[in-house]
């Protein structure tokens, strides 16, 4: 039923509209209407984060359809993590971004961290592999037999390329920089000096003015980290 809303619909949904639907629900076994609910959030959470941005406004909408139909927080992270990762990253994108209360990294003055994440600093590596060849010279002793003189020279070349873990630690999204702390080592990079970063469903991969190789992260939770990543260098572009 509600699936057939769209957002904007739902946003007028009044308390006459609630009643009717709390009636039609009434008529249903608890394991239809349950079902139901499910079917029907599922449908308009989706049409919803469509354009993976959530305003204040539909945030607000959120909140009474997710009374209206009785799913608290702990249900919709059970059931429908997927959606709520959404929603997280779609809450971000409009620019509200989350604050870590007591972050791991020193903070400098006026500095926020938005989010830290267990990330593994990645290497990239040659992958080489030996190939031999003969040298010297061969004459023939009998019908189908060659001996060999001379000695067996070969050579290692370069077949491809892999990514091995270089270090492990945490990484921190601040309002002014990306600070990555290891085990081995610690790197700071501030936004004034980023260029641009790529990001992946498992990581990210940052381009600075100041380095000449770009340092590639691997995170679980790469998606939500980009999201991060992406409206804090926004924000603090607009404010330098």
């Amino acid at each position: 039923m509600l699936g057939e809303y769209t957002s904007a619909d739902v946003v007028t949904i009044d308390t006459a509209r609630r009643s009717e639907i709390g009636q039609v629900a009434q008529t249903l076994s608890a394991d239809d209407r349950r079902q139901l609910q499910r079917e029907a959030f599922g449908t308009w959470a989706s049409r919803l984060l469509a354009d993976d941005i959530l305003s204040v406004e539909e945030e607000a909408t959120w909140n009474d359809v997710t009374e209206l139909l009785d799913l608290p927080m702990t249900v919709l992270i059970d059931e429908f993590s997927e959606v709520w990762h959404r929603l997280i990253i779609a809450r971000i994108n409009d620019g509200r971004l989350p604050v870590t209360e007591a972050p791991s990294v020193l903070t400098k003055r006026n500095e926020v961290v938005h989010a830290e994440f267990p990330a593994s600093l990645l290497k990239e590596v040659a992958v080489r592999e030996y190939q031999a060849g003969h040298q010297g010279v061969s004459f023939r002793v009998m019908k189908g037999v060659r001996f060999h003189t001379g000695g067996t020279r070969g050579r290692s070349v370069v077949v491809g390329s892999q990514f091995r873990v270089e270090d492990a630690g945490t990484l921190s999204i601040t309002s002014q920089r990306l600070v990555f702390t290891g085990e081995k080592k610690a790197m700071e990079m501030p936004y004034s000096k980023m260029l641009d970063f790529d990001g992946y469903s498992d990581g990210v991969r940052i381009h600075l003015s100041n380095r000449q190789n770009s340092p590639l992260f691997q995170i679980e939770k790469g998606e939500l980290a980009v999201a991060v990543l992406n409206g804090a260098v926004q924000k603090a572009l607009d404010s330098a």
